[in-house]
């Protein structure tokens, strides 16, 4: 984990641990965890993701920086009137660098590497290609994000609300970093089509190993689809029997089998998704092979269950009902 450390307003700095619970929170056990390392944050800019490999942490401080003085002045606002503004306090800057800091696992000792301006949210994974050269592949933008910078703004209602599909966030570009520890240097190739997507998952099995196949939600004239990337060949896979004026899937997760062998058969499990139908307001947990993109089963919530659009979530095989 990383965390923006502001003891010291002067000199924020970045402090990353890792977490080795011992046992449940449930039963008022203190999670035991290690700092691994702490480093000056040069530049305030908030890390929703970092990825791992077997002897790194990567982790990419993108090109905004805290406008302290609307933070302020929001503030100040909201003393003396009850009233809080939506502004966004970290405003992009694409007069910035990127930087990327890989970090050893053990040691804690790390290495810093400069790349264009990017702003992201997740990370799809990293792996080491070879001895001292990682690979991670970045949901990157190259612009301001939409309203508050969330993959959500703009989807609260239904589609047939919007003004306009532009209000539809399109997503980023896949990009693959390749970072020399060697030589320092950092290069990067953009996915081989123009295709944008968000909220990426892998089989977990082969997360910090080199991947194939991830799962993401691709807007494609402002509508949300299932599609599954290829990252070898570049070529893409979706659901389709998606019903596009109805359907909103949230982001998916993946289920491995239990059966498959992992070396050989890396999409073999199921890809399971939250899809809300934006006329009913109804929600249902649609089930998709996940080598072949084809719905195998869909369960329906109870009617006024409604869970809203988007969502973080994951698959725990061993979790009991309580």
């Amino acid at each position: 984990m990383c965390g923006l450390s502001l003891k010291d307003p002067l000199h924020p700095e970045y402090t990353v641990f890792r977490c080795q619970p011992a046992a449940s929170e449930r039963d008022g056990n203190a999670i035991a965890c290690h700092e691994v390392t702490r480093f000056p944050a040069q530049h305030i800019s908030p890390i929703h993701s970092i990825s791992l490999t077997s002897r790194h942490i990567v982790v990419i401080q993108k090109s905004q920086n805290v406008d302290v003085a609307s933070v302020l002045g929001e503030e100040a606002k909201w003393l003396l009137t009850g009233e809080y503004g939506r502004i966004n306090p970290f405003p992009w800057q694409p007069d910035r660098h990127t930087i990327i800091h890989l970090i050893d696992r053990k040691t804690g000792e790390k290495v810093e590497f400069e790349t264009d301006p990017i702003m992201f949210f997740h990370m799809v994974n990293s792996f080491e290609q070879e001895p001292g050269v990682i690979i991670s592949d970045v949901i990157c933008y190259d612009e301001q994000l939409v309203g508050d910078g969330s993959f959500n703004d703009g989807l609260t209602g239904p589609l047939e609300e919007l003004e306009s599909v532009d209000q539809v966030p399109t997503g980023g570009r896949v990009r693959r970093f390749r970072l020399d520890v060697s030589t320092g240097e950092c290069t990067w190739e953009d996915w081989k089509s123009d295709i944008r997507v968000e909220l990426p998952c892998i089989n977990r099995h082969v997360a910090a190993e080199k991947h194939q196949y991830s799962y993401c939600i691709q807007t494609k004239n402002g509508r949300p689809l299932l599609v599954k990337l290829d990252h070898a060949s570049g070529k893409t896979l979706t659901w389709q029997e998606q019903d596009l004026e109805r359907e909103l899937p949230h982001q998916p997760v993946f289920i491995p089998s239990t059966t498959s062998d992992r070396a050989v058969s890396e999409d073999d499990g199921s890809l399971v998704c939250l899809v809300r139908n934006q006329v009913t307001n109804e929600t249902s947990c649609v089930v998709l092979d996940a080598a072949s993109m084809q719905e195998v089963a869909r369960l329906h919530f109870p009617k006024g269950h409604h869970i809203p659009y988007n969502g973080h979530g994951t698959w725990l095989p061993d979790a009991v009902s309580v």
